[in-house]
């Protein structure tokens, strides 16, 4: 276990970002188990490929989403940023 303690915010998002980053290794290991050579892919075998790649995705994207939420509203709690803090891209800045 690390020694690091992390604040108290970010420790309730630990579980979280462990599920994601186990998501991160299940695609990984999927991704070279579910590719098979072009000659050999039928109709069955991409659409459970298909179907594995976005279920991890669609859940990645949640956690993803949550996180950032959660992540922000901190931000605003402790009174770092605005309600709505202006947008700052390459474009404002040209």
């Amino acid at each position: 276990m690390n020694d690091t303690l992390l604040p108290e915010c970010l420790a309730r998002l630990e579980p979280y970002v462990r599920q994601y980053c186990e998501l991160m290794a299940i695609e990984s290991q999927l991704s070279s188990a579910l590719r098979v050579p072009s000659t050999e892919e039928t109709a069955t075998r991409i659409a459970v490929r298909l179907a594995a790649e976005r279920e991890i995705q669609s859940r990645k994207d949640y956690l993803a989403a949550f996180i950032t939420q959660a992540v922000v509203g901190e931000f605003q709690k402790v009174g770092s940023l605005s309600k709505y803090p202006e947008l700052h891209t390459s474009r404002n800045e040209m």
